[in-house]
């Protein structure tokens, strides 16, 4: 019996989350934040991903605060998610540019090395 009691307990106290008009307005303060960083640094993809989430997420849910939370972890790992994959992966120009040519240090130290034996 106690146990579909803390079951009841869970249910009122997630029902009385999900209707706060604090936590509606929070996850609002965030979501438009998110949207105005997408925005600023020209990431056009994340908010369109953002808006289409939601949509999508209206259709099965009346809720706002779970639209909005959807929305935003959808983009955000849309958006930073991709990032992870080449986490450590360098192409050979990148390299170049960070250490320099080796064949040019080679040329310079050679041409050092013939002007000290002269």
């Amino acid at each position: 019996m106690k146990l579909f009691q803390r079951n009841h307990d869970f249910h009122k106290t997630s029902r009385a989350i999900l209707h706060n008009s604090f936590v509606l307005y929070f996850i609002f303060f965030i979501a438009i934040a998110n949207l105005f960083v997408f925005a600023s640094s020209s990431k056009l993809l994340a908010c369109a991903v953002f808006v289409l989430v939601g949509i999508l997420t209206s259709f099965f849910s009346k809720n706002m605060i779970v639209i909005m939370l959807i929305s935003i972890v959808v983009a955000n790992l849309f958006q930073y998610g991709t990032q992870l994959r080449s986490e450590g992966f360098k192409n050979e120009e990148e390299e170049k540019e960070e250490f320099g040519d080796k064949e040019e240090d080679k040329e310079e130290f050679g041409d050092k090395e013939e002007d000290e034996e002269k």
